[in-house]
């Protein structure tokens, strides 16, 4: 696929042929749809049915005003970030009752126990669906790619999203 250098009538491209993997789904209702080009030269995992956390692992949720993170934070077009860590929003289908937390507001003490959920530092689960922990354990997987791997170009993008149909 051609790579992109610049002005391109001036500097031209760089191609590389890969044997890769092609899926394409389009989202329901909407004007969009989701591409994935897998080079072969990576392999496919099976996860476990069952994903644990990590020792020592350690979620961000979104909420950086309520919970400062324990990570470097910059200051990105007027909002705190990380640059070095993935951070977690979950949206209200990922709740049990999303109802309940769209009215109940998000405290400290809330966000603590979500990220002690996320981290495997406890397995009592009050407001999750029971698919949201192992999802977020597979994006982990992939924040090693995005912010240790990837190319070149890592160091330059400013954000990245990932979403799950159980609404991580």
């Amino acid at each position: 696929w051609p790579v992109s250098r610049g002005n391109s009538l001036t500097e031209g491209v760089r191609i590389s042929n890969v044997r890769a993997t092609y899926r394409w789904k389009p989202i329901d209702r909407t004007d969009f749809s989701v591409g994935l080009v897998i080079a072969e030269q990576y392999n496919f995992e099976k996860l476990p049915r069952h994903l644990t956390p990590p020792r020592g692992s350690d979620f961000l949720y979104h909420r950086f005003d309520l919970v400062p993170p324990t990570v470097t934070t910059c200051n990105q077009f007027g909002r705190l970030a990380v640059s070095n860590k993935v951070s977690v929003k979950i949206a209200p289908e990922g709740f049990k009752n999303p109802f309940e937390y769209l009215d109940l507001p998000e405290t400290a003490s809330r966000v603590h126990e979500y990220t002690d959920y996320f981290s495997g530092r406890t397995n009592t689960n009050l407001y999750f669906k029971p698919s949201i922990r192992t999802s977020l354990l597979v994006i982990s997987r992939i924040e090693d790619d995005w912010l240790r791997g990837g190319s070149d170009f890592t160091p330059y993008i400013v954000w990245r999203y990932i979403g799950t149909p159980d609404g991580v």
